[in-house]
């Protein structure tokens, strides 16, 4: 029995030929059916989020939320350097709970702080950062 090219063998794109020919089935919508479009809410409109930063840095998420006109109702941020949360504490006059090490937060921590409309997050910037005079930029 000769299988042809292709047919049940893998590649370097993942899957094989049927996998891939399914999944781009799936994501298209049926011929008859036009994809939804929802109205813009106005700013006015709009109902406070709900946002948990995970390594937050100077909490320049919660800078770019307000400037774009979103209420932001909860700031939960994940930070581990106290020269950032001091500097937000001062500028953001204690409107972000800070949670402190991403890697203690637990689904109860989740559960309790949660729900969230938003999740955000920038990687650690340590050897980017101009604060770090020992940085090593991108290895």
């Amino acid at each position: 029995m000769n299988r042809r090219e292709g047919e049940g063998q893998e590649d370097r794109r993942g899957g094989n030929e049927t996998q891939r020919k399914a999944a781009a089935y799936r994501l298209q919508p049926p011929d008859n059916e036009k994809p939804q479009i929802y109205a813009a809410v106005p700013a006015e409109q709009r109902r406070p989020i709900r946002v948990l930063s995970l390594f937050d840095g100077i909490a320049t998420g919660y800078l770019v939320l307000r400037d774009l006109g979103f209420k932001v109702d909860q700031y939960v941020a994940s930070e581990v350097c106290e020269d950032s949360i001091s500097v937000c504490v001062v500028r953001h006059e204690g409107r972000i709970q800070y949670v402190h090490d991403v890697r203690n937060i637990t689904r109860k921590n989740i559960e309790e702080w949660g729900p969230f409309d938003l999740v955000i997050g920038g990687s650690p910037c340590n050897d980017l950062s101009i604060v770090n005079p020992a940085r090593k930029g991108l290895y």
